[in-house]
């Protein structure tokens, strides 16, 4: 299943001409590089947000929460199929990826991170202009997707990783890595100049464990930071392990090759 929805975006190998990495100077740099969904493989992470149900440390959404008295929405939600995850700490998606800010992700703490799922109910999403989801055909994989207004949004991977990718209905976004022990890495803002391919992905020279999503500035209108989030993957640094196994592989057939190539010499001379 999931290299078919890794299959439903094949072809956007043509985004890395439409996409601009600009590096934030503050952090310990390296070099970060637009790739492809293509650039995935079979045994990436993934994350869609399918199949949640309120429970522990995840609510469906109230409508006090969503709506005004007189009806006027009070964020970009719309509908009863809305969930939130976070409400008391750290939230673990069923791929292992873990939703670690805003935390607490409440009301009261001025946040409105949900996850929209058609599943449930009406889960529509308004940004600035017409809905950013306005039906299920709306959404990039099954029939939910996270819902972000506004706050900064930081994702922990259950491994390191090297590659990073998801779909996101924004423009422009900024995105920071982070190590393992949550020290900033690099930091950069992604421009995009056509949203009809709507998968960004990217890999960076140095390991990450964090990803973080944020609103680069600017003038801010209603609206105008709300964007969704769908289809995340990424690809963990391989184990040491099976990089000395490979590593082995090569200088095995390396050294046949060389014992082959001074056989046949010495037979000549």
């Amino acid at each position: 299943m999931r290299s078919n929805r890794l299959a439903g975006l094949s072809g956007v190998g043509t985004l890395l001409a439409m996409l601009a990495f600009f590096i934030i100077p503050g952090a310990r740099g390296g070099v970060i590089r637009a790739v492809g969904i293509e650039a995935f493989s079979e045994q990436s992470i993934f994350e869609s947000f399918e199949g949640l149900t309120a429970g522990e440390n995840i609510e469906a959404v109230p409508a006090s929460d969503l709506y005004l008295e007189d009806g006027t929405r009070r964020t970009g939600a719309d509908g009863d199929g809305f969930l939130r995850p976070g409400v008391s700490g750290p939230y673990v998606f069923p791929s292992g990826i873990v939703l670690t800010a805003p935390i607490p992700n409440t009301r009261e703490s001025g946040s409105s991170q949900f996850i929209g799922d058609f599943s449930l109910g009406a889960a529509r999403f308004f940004g600035s202009r017409p809905p950013i989801i306005d039906s299920v055909a709306n959404v990039p994989d099954g029939t939910a997707y996270l819902a972000a207004s506004g706050r900064d949004l930081r994702f922990e991977l259950p491994v390191p990783a090297y590659r990073f990718g998801f779909v996101v209905s924004r423009a422009v976004l900024g995105v920071r890595l982070y190590d393992d022990i949550g020290v900033l890495i690099t930091q950069a803002q992604v421009t995009r100049a056509d949203l009809s391919v709507p998968f960004l992905g990217f890999e960076h020279d140095t390991s990450f464990r964090s990803v973080e999503f944020y609103y680069p500035g600017g003038p801010r209108v209603v609206g105008a930071s709300r964007y969704i989030v769908d289809r995340m993957v990424a690809d963990a640094v391989p184990e040491p392990s099976g990089l000395l196994f490979a590593l082995c592989g090569i200088g095995c057939a390396m050294g046949r090759r060389g014992r082959r190539v001074i056989h046949q010499t010495s037979k000549v001379l």
